[in-house]
């Protein structure tokens, strides 16, 4: 693991979304993991205008987002689902076709993750994954003194739902 460290967020944003759009460039197919929350909304802001202005392809990547919230309807403006749409999903073209995001409105946790999962494995796997820390230090819905397990857990989407 390689640290990179920038003197602002206004930094780091630029750099990142400089990254993905090289990555982009390489591999137009590539396969993304994405987060949501306050850390992704200047370099989604970023990439928007990299795609509005065509420094890197935006019409063949596929991404898989980590987390939604359990019980929220995708129609929620609250949700993950209305996040990503205001913040890059209305901005490419057929995104309801190769962006992803898990299903907070299941009735079966398991099967659900279960099946994010194989579709997943399916597209060849993560490529490039976005992560923002939280400011109590949390990473996705991993909390600070949570176990970090492989894959999305029943166990964890269970605990989500317990906790609102």
């Amino acid at each position: 693991m390689r640290l990179i460290v920038k003197d602002s967020a206004d930094e780091a944003a630029n750099f990142v979304a400089q990254q993905m759009a090289s990555h982009l460039k390489a591999r137009p197919d590539l396969v993304m993991g994405l987060a949501t929350g306050e850390t992704m909304r200047p370099v989604y802001a970023r990439l928007r205008k990299v795609f509005r202005t065509g420094e890197a392809p935006s019409e063949a990547f596929s991404s898989f987002n980590l987390d939604e919230f359990i019980k929220v309807p995708k129609t929620h403006p609250g949700n993950f689902h209305a996040y990503m749409r205001s913040e890059l999903f209305n901005y490419i073209q057929n995104a309801e076709n190769r962006c992803f995001m898990p299903d907070g409105m299941t009735k079966d946790l398991t099967a659900a993750a279960t099946a994010f999962e194989g579709k997943i494995k399916n597209y060849g796997g993560i490529d490039l994954q976005l992560l923002g820390i939280g400011w109590n230090g949390h990473i996705g819905f991993n909390e600070p003194g949570t176990p970090l397990l492989d894959g999305s857990q029943q166990s964890d989407l269970q605990q989500l739902a317990d906790h609102p």
